[in-house]
């Protein structure tokens, strides 16, 4: 979406102090403090602004497409990303996404804003947003996930034990009464959003540079991953710091990675540059240390399997069911 500067906004952005306004906003606005639907700000704004009529049912009909789709440029377009750090674009990239979120819920569970909040490196936005996760969109035991909000399903959260007509497959014509809360289903939306914003908090290549750990934080990891270009990129973070990156070249394409250290170390050579690019040879591996000499060892960590059920503190969510006997 086309970036607008002061004075060029289809509304008055002033006038809807406290609330979101759903299109990029100059970086050094005050973020609103209070959000809402903004598609709903926006039409209601524009049907009481002084525009023309043909004017308003533009307005209106770019706006409405989609709830989330100001973040679109950053992802699924990958348009806006890292590599725009320290531009007007990217700087309100960053406003938007912290001013698109209406309280502890999202839009749905297959808003893509955490691989937003990670595709611009937003860690503190991102832990937020997903500390909430399991309470909004973990519906059931084994780890499964819904689409709609708890707060939404009101039907099956209020009344568990309603019964509904279902139909017996071996004798046509029959029907038979049960409980539709065992059998609610199951959404692929939110689990696929969980699972990309964690990898993409690890590392991120979709524009054909390798970032190890854009958007992690002060912790540790281990990982390994595909990159685009046909790399497999094993790592390991400590206190969000790489303290070896070993990357392995499957077709021999040129590789780009973005350096995780002032200087870092391949094959005896030395590389203090932000991007180190190199040719690369099919099946060769590629190891990046901090030191010329530094030595390291990575094992395979398997985790204890869990031996008790886990359960949010607001009880919206568990692993695994409590015993009741």
């Amino acid at each position: 979406m086309e970036y607008m500067r002061d004075g060029e906004y289809p509304i008055d952005y002033h006038a809807l102090t406290g609330k979101y306004v759903p299109h990029f906003v100059p970086a050094k606005e005050t973020p609103p403090a209070k959000c809402v639907d903004g598609v709903t700000v926006v039409k209601n704004a524009i049907a009481s602004s002084p525009l023309s009529s043909g004017e308003k049912e533009e307005i209106i009909r770019v706006f409405r497409g989609h709830p989330q789709a100001t973040i679109s440029p950053v992802f699924p377009m990958s348009v806006i990303g890292l590599k725009d750090r320290g531009t007007v674009l990217f700087d309100a990239a960053v406003t938007t996404a912290k001013t698109i979120r209406s309280s502890k819920l999202s839009v749905c569970g297959w808003d893509p804003e955490p691989i937003v909040l990670a595709r611009l490196g937003l860690v503190e936005e991102l832990d937020t947003y997903l500390y909430d996760f399991p309470s909004n969109w973990q519906f059931y035991n084994n780890g499964f996930m819904h689409y709609g909000p708890v707060n939404g399903m009101f039907a099956d959260a209020n009344l568990p034990f309603r019964r509904g007509r279902v139909s017996d497959a071996d004798r046509k014509g029959e029907f038979y009464r049960a409980e539709t809360f065992p059998f609610r289903h199951m959404g692929l939306e939110p689990l696929g959003v969980f699972s990309a914003a964690m990898n993409e908090r690890l590392m991120q290549s979709f524009d054909g540079v390798i970032r190890i750990a854009p958007a992690y934080g002060k912790r540790s990891a281990k990982f390994k991953l595909h990159a685009v270009g046909g790399f497999e990129v094993m790592a390991q973070i400590k206190d969000g710091e790489a303290e070896f990156v070993a990357i392995r070249s499957r077709f021999g394409n040129p590789l780009t990675l973005e350096n995780p250290w002032q200087t870092a170390y391949c094959g005896g050579e030395s590389y203090s540059q932000k991007e180190i690019c190199l040719e690369t040879e099919a099946g060769m591996t590629y190891v990046f240390t901090s030191t010329p000499d530094a030595a390291f060892a990575s094992e395979i960590q398997t985790p204890a399997a869990n031996s008790a059920p886990k359960i949010r503190p607001d009880r919206f969510a568990m692993l695994g069911t409590e015993r009741s006997f």
